[in-house]
């Protein structure tokens, strides 16, 4: 006579399961990770990457610098209503009431001026930073920024 197990003591594990059972899980699961990876992947079909584009890429005396930017596409095409803003990378700005502007029709901004002198808190023995540009995509397009570009900016004390 064959002895009989619950499943609550049978501890063969997949052992104990029907073969199509364990193939059925299997394809399910993988079926599902590439199902995830589809659905993952649906919200950024058709954005468009968007590039700053700044007047000065390096700011090296002591003066101040009108830093305008420039928004634009993967096709070169300014895009209005961008918000462009200016942060501390690893030159600590000093400043921060005149960082955030707005691209006019052309993609253009209004001028951030930034004097390396004085709007820069420099480091004991820094000679040299960097200011990150970050855009925010106006609301009414496909578009995104992963890329983060950089005004690099040399210390007139150094």
């Amino acid at each position: 006579m064959r002895e009989r197990r619950s499943f609550r003591t049978d501890e063969r594990g997949i052992e104990g399961l029907p073969i199509r059972l364990v193939i059925a899980i299997v394809v399910g699961v993988a079926a599902l990770s590439v199902m995830m990876t589809i659905i993952d992947d649906v919200g950024t079909v058709g954005e468009e990457e968007l590039s700053a584009n700044p007047n000065h890429e390096v700011l090296s005396n002591n003066i101040k610098y009108p830093i305008g930017v420039t928004v634009t596409d993967e096709d070169g095409q300014g895009i209005p209503n961008a918000t462009v803003y200016l942060q501390s990378g690893t030159a600590n700005l000093d400043k921060s009431d005149t960082t955030f502007t707005e691209t006019d029709y052309n993609g253009s901004t209004n001028t951030l001026n930034i004097n390396p002198k004085t709007d820069i808190d420099w480091r004991p023995g820094q000679e040299s930073g960097e200011i990150e540009i970050h855009i925010k995509p106006p609301g009414d397009g496909n578009y995104k920024d992963d890329q983060i570009d950089k005004i690099t900016v040399l210390n007139p004390n150094a």
